[in-house]
C-alpha cells in the first residue's frame, strides 16, 4: 500500500468499514498526507448514485427548454462530466422545491438512475468513475479513502436485478481498469457467521430499518421468490 492513493474499504453492513476508514483518514493526516475521507453516503458522491439524476446533454438542453425558470438554480447545482449531467435530487427537494417547482422535479425523478435498465446503469456509472479519475489523477498528492464504494450500492444493483455472474465481473473489471493509475488497494472486513452479521444489523438499525429496504425493492426480481418483510431484506 506504500504507493497507494486509492484505499477501499469493504464489507457486509455494520463490520466497521465507516468507522476504521475515518480513523485512517486521521492517521494519514497526522502522518501529513493530503488526504480526502469519501464516506459511503456522500452528497454529492463521485463514485455513487444516491437519488441522483442522470441526464444526456441532448435530455438537459431539454428539460430547460420545457423549464427555463429552473436553470439558474439546475446549472448551479449541476455537474457536468464528458457525456451526462448529473443533479442531486436531494438537494433541490430539501432546498429548491418551491423555486423549481413540482413538475419540473417530477420532470427530473424520471432520470433517477436507480430506475434505469442495468446496462444504462452500467454506462453512467462507469462514466461516473472515469470523471472521478480524471480529477483524482490531476491532484498527484492526494489520497483518496472510499468508504463502501463497490461491494455495497454498486453490486446491489446486480443482485437486484438477478444479473448473471458473467455481467457482474465484466463490470468489475471495467471498473478496475479505470482505477488502475490509482494503484488502489482493498481492504475488507467481514463477519466469520453471516447470520451473526445480520443480527448486529437488525440490532444497530432496527427492523424498521429493514422493512424499508424491503419495501423500496420489493418490486425487484431479486424478491420474486423472497420471504415479504423483514426476512426477505
Amino acid at each position: 500500500m506504500e504507493n497507494t492513493r486509492l484505499i477501499m474499504f469493504e464489507g457486509l453492513p455494520g463490520t466497521g468499514k465507516s468507522t476504521n476508514s475515518y480513523f485512517s483518514f486521521m492517521q494519514l493526516e497526522r502522518s501529513g498526507e493530503t488526504v480526502k475521507w469519501i464516506h459511503e453516503v456522500a452528497r454529492p458522491h463521485p463514485v455513487l448514485f444516491f437519488s441522483e439524476a442522470s441526464l444526456t446533454y441532448d435530455e438537459y438542453n431539454s428539460f430547460l427548454k420545457t423549464y427555463p425558470k429552473s436553470e439558474p438554480i439546475i446549472n448551479r447545482i449541476a455537474i457536468f462530466r464528458n457525456c451526462t449531467v448529473g443533479i442531486d435530487l436531494l438537494e433541490l427537494e430539501w432546498n429548491h422545491l418551491a423555486n423549481i417547482g413540482k413538475s419540473a422535479f417530477h420532470a427530473l425523478q424520471k432520470f433517477d438512475v436507480r430506475t434505469f435498465p442495468l446496462e444504462k446503469y452500467i454506462n453512467v456509472t462507469l462514466e461516473k468513475w472515469s470523471f472521478f479519475m480524471g480529477e483524482a489523477t490531476e491532484k498527484e498528492s492526494e489520497v483518496y479513502i472510499l468508504d463502501s464504494g463497490i461491494f455495497q450500492y454498486q453490486l446491489f444493483t446486480f443482485v437486484l436485478k438477478n444479473a448473471p455472474y458473467s455481467e457482474l465481473k465484466q463490470f468489475i473489471q471495467k471498473l478496475i481498469n479505470i482505477v488502475k493509475p490509482l494503484n488502489p488497494s482493498l481492504v475488507y472486513f467481514y463477519r466469520e457467521n453471516v447470520e451473526d452479521a445480520i443480527g448486529f444489523l437488525e440490532n444497530l438499525r432496527g427492523t424498521q430499518f429493514m422493512e424499508s429496504i424491503w419495501e423500496r425493492d420489493k418490486a425487484q426480481p431479486y424478491y420474486s421468490d423472497k420471504p415479504k418483510g423483514v426476512e426477505g431484506a
